[in-house]
């Protein structure tokens, strides 16, 4: 999804948030995803690597959603466009310092056949 707001302004950008009070990571990944996208995954794995936050004293929990490529996108504000791409478009459109992550999530669930 293309960023609409300052941060990341015009890159494109996984569902990213935190967790609200009393919430777990996975439960915050959901809600976010509901909130950015309108779509409810039909699974949900575990990315299996860390992320660094730009603020040392966090950590950032990832997760893996599949979705129906046929449901209907509803973005929010956060975002101005969306597109589906492959692993080796998404690699290629999200900024330098992302594409480490988005190679991991290519080659152990997009290539490995991990995904239902």
């Amino acid at each position: 999804m293309k960023r609409n707001d300052k941060q990341h302004l015009d890159s494109w950008w996984p569902v990213a948030g935190k967790p609200e009070q009393a919430e777990t990571g996975r439960e915050a990944a959901l809600r976010e995803l509901q909130e950015e996208t309108g779509l409810v995954p039909l699974e949900v794995y575990e990315f299996g690597m860390e992320i660094p936050h730009v603020n040392p004293d966090c950590r950032l929990e990832t997760f893996v959603a599949v979705v129906d490529p046929a449901s209907e996108i509803q973005l929010n504000y956060e975002h101005s466009d969306y597109q589906w791409v492959d692993g080796e478009g998404a690699v290629a459109i999200v900024p330098e310092h992302s594409r480490t992550y988005l190679r991991h999530l290519k080659e152990c669930f997009m290539d490995s056949g991990n995904l239902v």
